[in-house]
Protein backbone atom coordinates (compact mmCIF):
# COMPACT_ATOMS: atom_id res chain seq x y z
CA UNK A 1 0.00 0.00 0.00
CA UNK A 2 1.18 3.33 -0.94
CA UNK A 3 0.98 6.16 1.73
CA UNK A 4 -1.36 8.06 -0.70
CA UNK A 5 -3.43 4.61 -0.06
CA UNK A 6 -2.77 4.75 3.24
CA UNK A 7 -3.87 7.94 3.83
CA UNK A 8 -7.47 7.32 2.01
CA UNK A 9 -7.57 3.82 3.51
CA UNK A 10 -7.88 5.46 6.95
CA UNK A 11 -10.01 8.43 6.08
CA UNK A 12 -12.49 5.86 4.67
CA UNK A 13 -12.79 4.14 7.18
CA UNK A 14 -13.25 6.86 9.65
CA UNK A 15 -15.53 9.19 7.43
CA UNK A 16 -13.28 11.95 7.70
CA UNK A 17 -12.64 12.37 4.24
CA UNK A 18 -13.00 15.05 1.63
CA UNK A 19 -16.00 14.97 0.48
CA UNK A 20 -18.87 16.90 0.64
CA UNK A 21 -20.72 15.30 3.40
CA UNK A 22 -17.98 15.53 6.08
CA UNK A 23 -17.03 18.80 4.65
CA UNK A 24 -20.48 20.71 5.38
CA UNK A 25 -20.21 18.84 8.74
CA UNK A 26 -16.93 20.62 9.22
CA UNK A 27 -18.53 24.06 7.99
CA UNK A 28 -16.31 24.55 5.28
CA UNK A 29 -16.33 27.50 3.21
CA UNK A 30 -18.17 27.13 -0.19
CA UNK A 31 -19.89 23.57 0.85
CA UNK A 32 -22.97 24.43 0.82
CA UNK A 33 -24.41 21.49 0.64
CA UNK A 34 -23.39 17.67 1.98
CA UNK A 35 -25.73 16.19 -1.24
CA UNK A 36 -23.52 14.70 -4.10
CA UNK A 37 -23.50 16.27 -7.20
CA UNK A 38 -26.18 13.43 -8.56
CA UNK A 39 -28.32 14.30 -6.19
CA UNK A 40 -29.43 10.89 -4.63
CA UNK A 41 -27.88 11.11 -0.99
CA UNK A 42 -25.21 12.69 0.80
CA UNK A 43 -21.63 12.34 -0.40
CA UNK A 44 -20.20 9.93 2.15
CA UNK A 45 -18.03 7.03 1.07
CA UNK A 46 -20.27 4.54 1.00
CA UNK A 47 -22.48 6.53 -1.44
CA UNK A 48 -19.76 7.15 -3.81
CA UNK A 49 -18.31 3.48 -3.42
CA UNK A 50 -21.69 1.84 -4.13
CA UNK A 51 -24.63 4.25 -5.14
CA UNK A 52 -23.98 7.30 -7.18
CA UNK A 53 -24.53 7.15 -10.29
CA UNK A 54 -23.33 10.40 -11.32
CA UNK A 55 -22.04 9.43 -15.11
CA UNK A 56 -19.18 12.17 -14.87
CA UNK A 57 -17.43 9.96 -11.83
CA UNK A 58 -18.54 6.87 -13.35
CA UNK A 59 -16.75 8.56 -16.64
CA UNK A 60 -13.28 9.47 -14.55
CA UNK A 61 -13.02 5.90 -12.81
CA UNK A 62 -14.70 3.34 -15.20
CA UNK A 63 -17.04 0.02 -13.93
CA UNK A 64 -16.94 -0.52 -9.82
CA UNK A 65 -15.19 -3.76 -9.44
CA UNK A 66 -17.53 -6.73 -8.55
CA UNK A 67 -16.27 -6.53 -5.01
CA UNK A 68 -17.71 -3.45 -4.45
CA UNK A 69 -21.70 -4.86 -5.68
CA UNK A 70 -22.92 -5.68 -1.99
CA UNK A 71 -21.67 -2.45 -0.10
CA UNK A 72 -25.02 -1.57 1.33
CA UNK A 73 -24.50 -0.15 4.51
CA UNK A 74 -21.90 1.27 6.56
CA UNK A 75 -21.37 -1.90 8.84
CA UNK A 76 -20.46 -3.84 5.02
CA UNK A 77 -18.33 -1.23 4.01
CA UNK A 78 -16.57 -1.97 7.40
CA UNK A 79 -15.88 -5.26 7.16
CA UNK A 80 -15.18 -4.79 3.45
CA UNK A 81 -12.48 -2.74 4.64
CA UNK A 82 -11.30 -5.90 6.47
CA UNK A 83 -10.06 -7.88 3.44
CA UNK A 84 -7.27 -6.71 1.92
CA UNK A 85 -7.92 -7.64 -1.25
CA UNK A 86 -11.28 -5.99 -1.40
CA UNK A 87 -9.68 -2.93 0.59
CA UNK A 88 -7.55 -1.94 -2.94
CA UNK A 89 -10.10 -2.19 -5.05
CA UNK A 90 -11.96 0.30 -2.91
CA UNK A 91 -9.04 2.64 -2.61
CA UNK A 92 -7.46 2.59 -6.47
CA UNK A 93 -11.77 3.17 -7.44
CA UNK A 94 -12.10 5.78 -5.21
CA UNK A 95 -8.80 7.60 -6.43
CA UNK A 96 -9.46 7.07 -9.96
CA UNK A 97 -13.53 8.98 -9.33
CA UNK A 98 -10.94 12.56 -9.53
CA UNK A 99 -13.82 13.21 -6.51
CA UNK A 100 -10.35 13.85 -3.66
CA UNK A 101 -8.39 16.51 -5.23
CA UNK A 102 -6.11 16.05 -2.31
CA UNK A 103 -5.22 12.59 -4.30
CA UNK A 104 -4.73 13.90 -7.59
CA UNK A 105 -0.51 13.80 -7.93
CA UNK A 106 -0.79 10.48 -6.21
CA UNK A 107 -3.15 9.22 -8.86
CA UNK A 108 -1.05 10.62 -11.45
CA UNK A 109 1.95 9.17 -10.12
CA UNK A 110 0.15 5.67 -10.09
CA UNK A 111 -0.63 6.02 -13.67
CA UNK A 112 3.08 7.20 -14.83
CA UNK A 113 4.37 4.20 -12.67
CA UNK A 114 1.75 1.62 -14.37
CA UNK A 115 2.74 3.23 -17.69
CA UNK A 116 6.30 2.90 -17.30
CA UNK A 117 5.71 -0.58 -15.89
CA UNK A 118 4.31 -1.72 -19.43
CA UNK A 119 6.85 -0.59 -21.50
Amino acid sequence: MTKAQSSLFTQVRTGHIGLRDYLFSRKVPNVITPWCECGDGRETPLHVINQCMDPDLLEAAGPRPPTLADLRTQRDLQLALEDPDTTMDILRWLMATGRLSEFDLARRLDSARGAAMTN
